[in-house]
């Protein structure tokens, strides 16, 4: 493949006979036939690679993963009507949850929303309890950009199998990037359920929690528990503090931010709180400041609101 590349790049006449003879000595590996075939398509040579797959012997076409590569062709031309009949007369066995994937994608293409969607439900009932198969389907709905597919998709497999962390951790990374509050609360008290002696999943569920004004009766004691465990934690005490502050002892919060070191409290996450109390308890210059150190990172919804009301409170920095 990389001899391919390079005589490609150099335009040499020698691309056409060599393609050529590695296309005959790999008839008999269907392996080696969808490496070409992957070649061919990620250089522009769909049609070619089309023609060329559909003409190799029938045993070789009907074994994985020539089929994939034969899906790859119609993909790449956009032809949704022939792959949707070309998938419909095959059966892929312990790969047909990928098959129905494709059908789904071919049904979306063609703008049929109800059709779509019960074919990827049909992918998911193949792909059933196996972490290959979900891992699959979380792949296509991510580069098809199906949001929901893909947030559903990571929470099944955080579920099915808990011991694969990396599925919560990329819930929490989609979560903060799209600013939902509500969905890393959820994730938080996942995480929390976990990992009971997680201080910081206890305290993301406490914070989360305090933000969204929901069961506040707990997410205050469970503020208030982790802080005494843990009062030399920076963003533990952010947390206990705000937890203070919507009790209406702004001044006790303050008292506790101020027992933290001076660059724990310039922390972004910190910023935003001890900006927050400070505004509330009329040290609007001093305020300010922190406040500005908040704007400058990424802040939940709820941040946002509570720091804009805070400069309103603040004014102009003197």
């Amino acid at each position: 493949m990389q001899h391919l590349t390079i005589l490609r790049r150099a335009q040499d006449p020698q691309l056409g006979p060599y393609l050529s003879s590695l296309q005959k000595g790999a008839l008999t590996n269907a392996l080696e036939v969808y490496g070409i075939s992957a070649w061919m398509i990620g250089h522009g040579l769909a049609a070619e690679s089309f023609l060329w797959l559909t003409n190799c012997p029938a045993k070789v076409r009907a074994e994985q993963p020539v089929p994939l590569a034969l899906v790859d062709c119609y993909m790449a031309k956009k032809d949704w009507g022939g792959l949707e009949t070309y998938l419909e007369a095959q059966k892929w066995g312990e790969l047909e949850f990928l098959r129905f994937a494709f059908l789904s994608r071919v049904a979306a293409e063609q703008t049929q929303k109800l059709a779509a969607e019960g074919r990827w439900r049909s992918a998911l009932r193949e792909a059933g309890d196996r972490l290959g198969p979900l891992n699959a389907l979380l792949i296509l709905a991510t580069s098809w950009g199906r949001e929901q597919a893909r947030e559903d998709l990571l929470w099944q497999i955080s579920k099915r199998f808990p011991a694969q962390h990396w599925a919560l951790r990329e819930l929490e990374r989609s979560y903060l990037a799209t600013g939902n509050t509500r969905g890393l609360n959820r994730l938080y008290s996942t995480m929390a359920s976990y990992a009971p002696k997680s201080f910081e999943a206890q305290n993301n569920l406490a914070a989360t929690s305090l933000l969204l004004k929901l069961n506040l009766p707990r997410a205050h004691d469970l503020a208030k528990e982790v802080y005494s465990e843990h009062p030399e934690e920076a963003i533990v005490t952010s947390t206990y503090a705000f937890s203070l502050y919507l009790q209406g002892r702004t001044k006790d919060g303050v008292a506790a931010l101020e027992k933290l070191k001076a660059e724990a409290l310039e922390t972004p996450s910190v910023a935003v709180y001890y900006g927050l109390l400070l505004s509330e308890d009329g040290q609007t210059n001093k305020a300010a400041r922190y406040l500005g150190i908040a704007q400058k990172s990424a802040l939940l919804p709820e941040e946002k609101v509570l720091v804009a009301e805070a400069l309103k409170r603040a004014g102009p920095r003197s």
